[in-house]
């Protein structure tokens, strides 16, 4: 019996040298195929490991290198791949055994993600009823109020330092890369002291690549017992973004304003992309939009707000409306005489130059679930304006009525050339063109309203006729 404690005291150091050569000689990358492939299984898309380390000098550290994800979106169109060159974890272990997790320092180095739309738009969205029918699992009356995480496990997260840096997100598509594709490059993301117990702050920096690099910057706080998240964004000095989520009685509500001052548009093209129809000039106003709801459909079926918009000095590049309207106008007769002769050195090369040139462009809409209503958009240029209201859907379908109004120096000169043009002028000779512009992008285009013309052109037309008629039968005749 006096030998059971020299026994003991020899296989405890036994078992601890045991324990310290296996930790020096551990080599996890003999598990990186299997923890893959649950991985894979877990996530139903292919995992790779590069690599695997794992280390115990004050504390335990997990490092995996060379991480990747990729696959066929399962609840969209589009492919994605993640990709990640280092995730370095290093935990307090004497906290595993209380069930918490405290973890001095989390790495997330160089990740990208990349997102191809594979079909070259967003899923249609029915015009008639733009809101999906909801089943059972998605119908609110069905669904239950969100529930809390369990305090016995999640209350007790704390991680001292969290880390995101040298990120990148990519966009693009497969079909029209060059005129949709964007990336943000350089994403840093830094988080100190996070728990689950007191609101926690965060910032990060990063460049938004669309059309010329520029710096954007994030920062806020996030409480969890609360349920709330505030943010604000600034894009350059130009934008300026406030956000917040909350919970009201369990149901999540979110609210974006969103701010904008001497924005440069044509900044935002590409050269590739400048070759293409694009807004230019400076463009400054505000929009508003709220939503709420537990899943997906509740928070696009309850999206509103509105927002107005005015761009000075602008352009829309590589798109002339006023000759593209007059062109297609084929009631009246002699209409492409305008492209031969000259108007007069003020409209000389109106109607040939390539962009559409214009003072002031003022945009005012509401937003309501599917539907951005377009209350009002005035174009006005020094010898015309245009005018147009409708609505347009997230699937890139519009749907617009408007006029074309020329002023009265350039109507007269058209009206010179081609008199016919008095069959749609108004009292104060300015010529007037409805038009229409319906499709979906980048297939829809403006179109005069040639139903509406025609009766114009009727009217008119018809009305100097019976003028004429009645002149002729009701003047005196000369006796003989």
């Amino acid at each position: 019996m006096k030998k059971l404690p020299l026994i003991l005291l020899v296989l405890i150091v036994v078992l601890l040298i045991a324990g310290i050569v296996f930790l020096a000689t551990f080599d996890a990358n003999r598990y990186k195929n299997e923890i893959a492939s649950r991985l894979s299984e877990r996530t139903g898309y292919p995992v790779k490991i590069g690599s695997l380390a794992l280390g115990f000098r004050n504390g335990i550290a997990f490092q995996v290198n060379d991480f990747s994800l990729e696959g066929k979106l399962k609840t969209g169109p589009g492919v994605f791949s993640f990709v990640a060159k280092r995730f370095f974890l290093k935990l307090d272990p004497s906290y595993l055994l209380k069930k918490e997790l405290r973890a001095s320092e989390i790495l997330l180095e160089s990740p990208q993600l990349t997102y191809l739309n594979d079909v070259g738009q967003t899923p249609d969205v029915p015009s008639q009823n733009p809101i999906p029918p909801l089943d059972s699992k998605t119908n609110p009356v069905n669904q239950t109020v969100p529930v809390k995480p369990s305090a016995s496990l999640m209350t007790q997260l704390e991680i001292a330092k969290m880390i995101l840096t040298d990120g990148t997100f990519i966009y693009g598509d497969k079909t029209r890369r060059t005129s949709l594709a964007f990336s943000v490059q350089n994403i840093h993301l830094e988080i100190n002291h996070l728990s689950l117990k007191a609101p926690v702050q965060f910032s990060g920096t990063a460049d938004l690549l669309l059309g010329t690099p520029k710096k954007f910057k994030i920062d806020g706080t996030f409480s969890y017992p609360e349920q709330t998240i505030h943010l604000n964004a600034e894009l350059e000095s130009s934008v300026k973004l406030i956000g917040q989520a909350t919970q009201i009685f369990g149901v999540p509500a979110l609210r974006l304003d969103v701010g904008i001052q001497n924005l440069d548009l044509s900044s935002f093209y590409s050269p590739e992309q400048q070759a293409q129809e694009y807004f230019a000039g400076s463009m400054s106003g505000n929009v508003s939009l709220s939503a709420s709801g537990g899943a997906s459909n509740d928070l696009v079926r309850s999206l509103s707000g509105a927002g107005e918009f005015e761009i000075k000095s602008g352009a829309l590049k590589n798109k002339n409306i006023l000759r593209e309207n007059l062109e297609k106008i084929t009631q009246i007769p002699g209409v492409n005489l305008l492209f031969q002769v000259d108007l007069g050195p003020k409209f000389k090369n109106l109607l040939e130059q390539r962009d559409t040139n214009f003072d002031l462009m003022q945009l005012k809409f509401g937003v309501q679930e599917w539907r951005v209503n377009i209350q009002s958009l005035i174009l006005q240029a020094s010898d015309y304006s245009v005018s147009f209201a409708g609505f347009y859907l997230l699937d890139q379908s519009i749907d617009l009525n408007g006029s074309l109004v020329i002023g009265p120096l350039l109507s007269q000169a058209m009206t010179g050339k081609v008199h016919e043009f008095a069959w749609i002028s108004d009292r104060e000779g300015q010529i007037l063109i409805p038009f229409i512009m319906r499709g979906k992008f980048p297939g829809a285009a403006i179109a005069p309203n040639l139903g509406t013309i025609a009766q114009k052109t009727i009217e008119t037309v018809g009305a100097e006729v019976l003028s004429q008629a009645l002149d002729s039968l009701l003047k005196p005749k000369k006796k003989e």
